[in-house]
């Protein structure tokens, strides 16, 4: 049996959520950084009503997760959805790979849901932002000194 293609997989869910997203909030979710705090606004909202099945807060998770993850693979073009075992419960998931990074936005979304404001996916966007903003600094100082030193020869 083949192995589907999870990216393919998420890109449907993720078109899914904007698709929903539009025509129930009349939003349009582009997969651009500030959406990520629309996908906040909302999970808010199900969070405060409070009264969701596990199949609707599974399908919500999904739908919102894969957004976020499609988000990321467009603003980080190295960034791909694998399969990790090493998914929160220990269950195979599908999470996004960049260099020796794994983000589990579906997880994020679970958590957000269930624990609220205190498990924000905001946050922990800007956190993974913060990381890769300080890496790209970090191999933009190196690529000075390499020039610096070259100039010197």
């Amino acid at each position: 049996m083949a192995k589907r293609d999870v990216g393919a997989e998420m890109r449907k869910h993720a078109d899914a959520a904007a698709e929903m997203v539009l025509a129930e909030y009349g939003h349009r979710l582009d997969f651009s950084e500030p959406t990520v705090g629309a996908v906040e606004a909302i999970l808010n909202g199900f969070w405060k009503e409070g009264h969701f099945s596990e199949d609707l807060a599974a399908n919500i998770t999904l739908l919102f997760g894969a957004y976020i993850g499609e988000l990321i693979r467009e603003a980080f073009h190295d960034a791909q959805w694998v399969r990790s075992e090493s998914a929160p419960g220990g269950i195979e998931s599908p999470c996004i790979q960049l260099d020796d990074i794994e983000l589990f936005p579906i997880s994020w979304c679970y958590k957000r849901l269930y624990n609220g404001p205190d498990d924000s996916v905001v946050n922990k966007y800007l956190t993974f932002r913060k990381v890769m903003d300080s890496r790209s600094q970090e191999a933009e100082s190196k690529a000075v000194v390499t020039r610096k030193s070259l100039h010197e020869l």
